[in-house]
């Protein structure tokens, strides 16, 4: 039986991707395990037919408050020491999300509870970034406040499990490139890659288009996007996130949601989808060692999208032609100009997304555990 633990996520933090998941383990496994908080396990469950809640074992934890503190590392042991009945029954347990805290916390309840039958698999998100920031020594200062010096520890908690019955998943295959020439020969670890597990919606995509809406989704960035808004006053934009700031009620066509609490998963289905093409201001850098949950949900949506040249979406707009490459942002406001180039664009652009939404819906997971 596989089980499987998210440790840092609450609410619709990563809900889609661990709904991927579940319902592709559930292929072969009659059963399994999943350990979250009560608010992401209620997520979860609000997504799933009573059918599939009934094959899942749910047991609710609580996470720190204050995750980067040193001493969660105590509370993530004592975590593991109450699942010791639940772990010791499986054999292969999931770490949905990770860090150096909790890694450090595991390989404490390791050293009292050696599980030698057992297999652990590491999903890797945002974490391998920290290793790629860190061999600068820009990037390495931002991380010398307290507050950050869990980021320090990256490499050591993840090399705590070089050896061993222990694999760490990378969620594209452009992160396995990434990571063999620019970390792999200081950190060997075990590891291979895989298409991103998602709760793909069945949606129906447009043909022609009318009149163009703009969006982002995200993180995004507020700085690139008024300066978007800037050029094009009333272009029919909206904002897919929370946001702490007014800035944009000068915009007569601008959505944006000013608010502190991020918005829900209704909310972002409800805007997405009015959405023509999505934007991304990426750094060309960013995402190497990881992959972009908001580029999913542009896929997910069969939305085109307009970025500007990146690690991670160029590797599968190269593959699938999925949106439109642009130099800088000045190239990107050229392109947000010539409407009518874009609509043309639209159709072909949203069949080749759909196209790549299903090579993502084909995720073997039978290869990914060796199970035959």
């Amino acid at each position: 039986m596989e089980t499987f633990l998210e440790l840092e996520c609450k609410g619709i933090g990563h809900e889609k991707i661990n709904l991927g998941f579940i319902l592709n383990t559930l292929e072969f496994s009659k059963k399994i395990n999943f350990i979250a908080d009560q608010s992401h396990i209620e997520t979860l469950q609000r997504q799933l037919p009573e059918s599939i809640n009934k094959k899942i074992n749910y047991y609710s934890i609580e996470l720190p408050k204050k995750h980067y503190k040193i001493l969660s590392i105590w509370h993530y042991f004592k975590i593991f020491k109450s699942l010791k009945s639940i772990l010791k029954e499986t054999d292969k347990i999931i770490l949905l999300s990770f860090f150096s805290w909790n890694l450090i916390g595991l390989k404490l309840f390791l050293l009292f509870n050696p599980s030698r039958d057992k297999r652990f698999f590491f999903i890797c998100h945002g974490v391998l970034e920290f290793l790629y920031d860190l061999k600068s020594f820009k990037r390495f200062k931002k991380y010398l406040k307290s507050k950050n010096i869990h980021v320090l520890l990256t490499k050591l908690s993840i090399s705590l499990f070089s050896k061993g019955n222990f694999q760490f998943i990378f969620l594209s295959k452009h992160i396995e490139k990434n990571f063999r020439s620019k970390i792999g020969n200081t950190l060997n670890i075990d590891f291979r890659s895989m298409l991103i597990p998602y709760k793909f919606d069945e949606i129906s995509k447009k043909g022609k288009v009318e009149n163009l809406t703009f969006g982002t989704i995200g993180k995004g960035d507020l700085n690139a996007t008024f300066k978007v808004l800037e050029k094009h006053p009333n272009l029919d934009f909206s904002i897919i996130r929370a946001i702490d700031t007014n800035r944009f009620t000068s915009f007569p066509n601008c959505k944006f949601f000013n608010q502190k609490n991020r918005l829900t998963r209704e909310q972002i289905e409800e805007e997405i989808k009015k959405v023509d093409y999505l934007l991304y201001f990426y750094s060309e850098d960013s995402y190497t060692l990881s992959m972009s949950g908001a580029l999913v949900d542009a896929i997910n949506y069969l939305k085109p999208i307009i970025f500007l040249k990146n690690e991670c979406i160029s590797y599968y707009n190269n593959l699938y032609e999925i949106g439109i490459e642009c130099k800088d942002l000045k190239d990107m406001l050229q392109k947000i100009s010539s409407q009518k180039q874009l609509k043309m664009n639209y159709p072909i652009l949203t069949e080749n997304i759909e196209k790549l939404k299903n090579k993502f819906s084909q995720n073997d997971f039978n290869l990914l555990w060796n199970k035959t």
